[in-house]
C-alpha cells in the first residue's frame, strides 16, 4: 500500500510540475508604458489591443500606441501608450503705430504739431498646442486676427 501511495504521489507531483510548465509557457512578459509610467506584466493575451483591454488602459484616436493594435505579442515586447491632447490658445500682440512727419511751412523751424494722435493696434494670434503625456511638444501658428486697427500719428 505504501508503494502504491508513493507512486500516486510521484505521478501527482509530476503532473503538477508539467501543468505549471505548460501554463507558464503561454505567458509573455512584456513592458507596458502608460503616461510615462513603466510596468512589467505577464499576459496570456495574444495581441496589443487585448493586452490594453486586459490592463484597463484607456486611449482614443489621438493617442499614440507604439505597436499596431492587431500586432501579435511576443515575450519581451514593449507597448507604449502616449496620451495626446490638443488645445487652441490666443495671445494678444500690440502693433505699434508709426509717426508720419509732414513738413509745414507755417510752423517755425524745430516746432512740431500733432494733427492726428496715433494709437497702437491689437492683434490676436491663434496657436494649436499639442501635448504628449501632459508635456508640450508642439506650438503651431494658426492665424492672426486684427482686433483693433492701429492709427498712425500724423
Amino acid at each position: 500500500m505504501i508503494i502504491k501511495n508513493n507512486k500516486i504521489l510521484k505521478v501527482s507531483a509530476i503532473a503538477t510540475i508539467m501543468s505549471i510548465g505548460l501554463l507558464s509557457a503561454g505567458y509573455k512578459n512584456i513592458t507596458l508604458v502608460v503616461k510615462g509610467k513603466e510596468t512589467e506584466i505577464s499576459t496570456l493575451k495574444s495581441n496589443v489591443e487585448d493586452v490594453l483591454a486586459e490592463q484597463n488602459v484607456k486611449y482614443d484616436k489621438n493617442d499614440i500606441i507604439s505597436l499596431p493594435l492587431d500586432q501579435k505579442i511576443s515575450d519581451g515586447d514593449k507597448i507604449e501608450v502616449i496620451k495626446v491632447t490638443e488645445k487652441t490658445i490666443k495671445e494678444n500682440k500690440e502693433v505699434p503705430f508709426e509717426v508720419n512727419i509732414v513738413e509745414d511751412k507755417d510752423l517755425l523751424k524745430g516746432d512740431t504739431k500733432v494733427e492726428v494722435e496715433g494709437q497702437p493696434g491689437n492683434n490676436e494670434l491663434l496657436y494649436k498646442i499639442t501635448y504628449h503625456n501632459g508635456k508640450q511638444v508642439e506650438k503651431k501658428f494658426i492665424e492672426e486676427v486684427v482686433v483693433t486697427k492701429l492709427m498712425e500719428e500724423d
